[in-house]
C-alpha cells in the first residue's frame, strides 16, 4: 500500500481535463513500477497464508 496508492495518486494526477494528456507514455511509466509492488504484496500475502496454515497444522 505505501508504494501502490502514491503510484495511483500519480495517475489520478496526471489525467488532463481536456484530454490532451498523452495517455499511453502515462500508462508506460506507471505500469511497471505498479505491477512490481502488486507481485510483491502477492507473493508476500500468500507467504503469510502458507505460514498461518502452517501453524494451524502444526498445532
Amino acid at each position: 500500500m505505501r508504494s501502490n496508492v502514491p503510484l495511483n495518486d500519480q495517475l489520478d494526477a496526471a489525467r488532463s481535463v481536456d484530454g490532451t494528456t498523452d495517455l499511453a507514455a502515462i500508462r508506460r511509466r506507471f505500469e511497471g513500477p505498479w505491477v512490481r509492488w502488486n507481485l510483491v504484496r502477492a507473493v508476500s500475502s500468500g507467504a503469510a497464508f502458507a505460514c498461518v496454515i502452517g501453524a494451524l497444522l502444526a498445532r
